[in-house]
């Protein structure tokens, strides 16, 4: 206590020392001593922790990447009624578009165009659009503008197209036209052009945080990190530094452009989607960074889902990389559907030879070739 001609005594402040007969305190250098060394103590504990994570980290991808190298167990016999009944289930499930948790793959989804038509204002967005989308596969959907590109990705996302929009023509989905996307909502993924993500959290935590949230809750914590790991792998995002990088903004420093890309595909991945649709994923970015986002595309469609990408003006290296075509020109008519491999000998079919040295996957090319009836090599 303060008490120097005083009435009333002064508490001592906290960290602080007050001697007998002093007029104001004094510093207490032990007591700074104590809490310092606490708050040391406490930070080696974050640091440890976090090293201790990281390692968790490496070990789990590790453990996976040799498990898919091959690293497999011998199953031990499955009665054949329980098996019966399991595909009972699994046929029911489908049929319902469930998702299942205990599946790495989810059911397939093959849909069919038959003269699909979009009206909107009185004018014909999509007319007779006609074509396959396979499950397992990549199909890119290219046109110049007002060819109806996103108009067609929305309606097969189950979006908004316009207020008085009028939809024409059949989408069947595996082969019936009883069921429509629009009851599959919860298997469908839309993974918009622009990268909408929190840019302060790190690639992990983003694609973690939509797991935790959009998958079922009947899964364990460890059954969706498990499904976090596994998407960030066929991404191409599973090494720790990435993973544990921000993804930063014009103010911060963060992680690339293509890496930002994937990350925007790996949120919607961890839903579990059996339709993946990408508006434009490839906008914006170098020639090699897209290469990688399209691979990272064709490892998604290697366990069964159907990709669908609105693509804009792409090199011939890219292109290649995708398994079908659906070429649309001006109007939203159906120009080419198909192999993307056999998309020129289809047109010199016709006996529209394509000149030396041109893109063929340049959309403006494509398209006024054949409206034209004149191949031009148009940049």
């Amino acid at each position: 206590m303060l008490c120097v001609s005083c009435r009333k005594p002064q508490r001592c402040p906290q960290l602080a020392a007050c001697p007998p007969g002093a007029s104001a305190p004094e510093l207490n250098l032990g007591g700074l001593a104590k809490v310092l060394g606490v708050l040391g103590v406490l930070f080696l504990f974050v640091l440890l922790g976090r090293r201790r994570s990281n390692r968790s980290w490496e070990r789990d991808i590790t453990a996976r990447r040799s498990q898919n190298a091959g690293v497999k167990t011998t199953a031990e016999p499955v009665d054949e009624q329980e098996a019966e009944v399991d595909m009972l289930k699994l046929q029911e499930a489908e049929e319902q578009c469930l998702l299942l948790p205990s599946r790495e793959v989810l059911h397939r989804i093959d849909i069919e165009l038959d003269n699909v038509g979009v009206q909107l204002a009185g004018r014909w967005a999509l007319n007779g659009v006609t074509g396959r989308l396979s499950a397992a596969r990549v199909t890119a959907i290219m046109g110049p503008s007002g060819a109806g590109k996103s108009v067609l990705l929305h309606t097969l996302a189950g979006r908004q197209v316009g207020g008085n929009a009028k939809l024409s023509g059949t989408i069947r989905l595996n082969g019936s036209d009883e069921v429509s996307l629009a009851d599959c909502r919860s298997v469908v993924g839309f993974v918009p052009q622009e990268d909408v993500m929190h840019r302060s959290l790190t690639v992990f935590e983003n694609v973690d945080f939509n797991a935790q949230w959009r998958l079922p809750r009947a899964m364990s914590r460890r059954q969706k990190t498990d499904v976090v790991f596994a998407a960030l792998d066929v991404l191409g995002l599973d090494n720790p530094r990435v993973m544990r990088t921000r993804i930063g903004d014009d103010a911060e420093r963060g992680v690339s452009g293509g890496e930002r890309k994937r990350v925007n595909i790996g949120m919607e991945l961890v839903a579990q989607p059996s339709l993946l649709l990408l508006d434009e994923p490839t906008s914006g970015l170098d020639a090699s960074t897209s290469i990688d986002v399209v691979r990272g595309l064709k490892s998604v469609a290697q366990s069964g889902v159907n990709v669908v990408v609105v693509l804009h003006q792409p090199r011939v290296e890219i292109l290649r990389l995708f398994d079908d075509l659906l070429l649309l020109a001006p109007g939203g008519r159906t120009v080419y559907a198909g192999p993307t491999q056999n998309a020129v000998a289809y047109f010199n079919g016709l006996g529209y030879a394509l000149p030396d040295q041109c893109n063929p996957g340049t959309t403006s090319l494509s398209l006024y070739c054949y409206v034209r009836r004149s191949w031009t090599c148009r940049p």
